[in-house]
């Protein structure tokens, strides 16, 4: 038993995921080979891209290539230092790493702790406020 993969869903083995892989590697091969930033567009990324915002009801979607990314790429972008984020006191370190690196105000609340979480919301913010937390905690595994 493998305890310590990020393969929540069990999707990795799953018999239609490897099949629509290997027509994608015996089409376009291995491997992004850089990020989007060095190597450009790829018409693989537009479509599912297209896919997720007609699920969704957007006129747009981005897929990022981890959640380390998309935590990164999201919180920077929308927050800064006249804002503040509140977050989980278990939330993963690449959520600290974002709200670090956006300058927001960083405020953290006892872990699942909403009356925590509403006395900090009551403090004035010059700027938006941004709540993190998980669905699943990756450290331990809770709601």
């Amino acid at each position: 038993m493998n305890l310590s993969s990020n393969d929540y869903l069990g999707l990795a083995d799953h018999v239609h995921i490897k099949e629509r892989m290997q027509e994608s590697i015996d089409q376009y091969g291995c491997g992004a080979t850089s990020s989007r930033l060095v190597v450009g567009n790829h018409l693989l990324y537009e479509q599912v891209e297209q896919q997720i915002a007609a699920l969704k009801g957007t006129e747009k979607a981005l897929v990022f290539g981890s959640v380390f990314l998309a935590n990164l790429g999201i919180i920077i972008a929308l927050f800064g230092k006249d804002d503040r984020v509140i977050s989980d006191k278990l939330c993963h370190a690449s959520i600290l790493d974002a709200i670090h690196l956006s300058r927001a105000e960083h405020h953290r609340y006892r872990h699942n702790d909403l009356d925590h979480l509403e006395k900090l919301l009551q403090k004035p913010c010059s700027g938006k406020t941004l709540i993190v937390t998980e669905s699943v905690f990756s450290m331990d595994g809770d709601f």
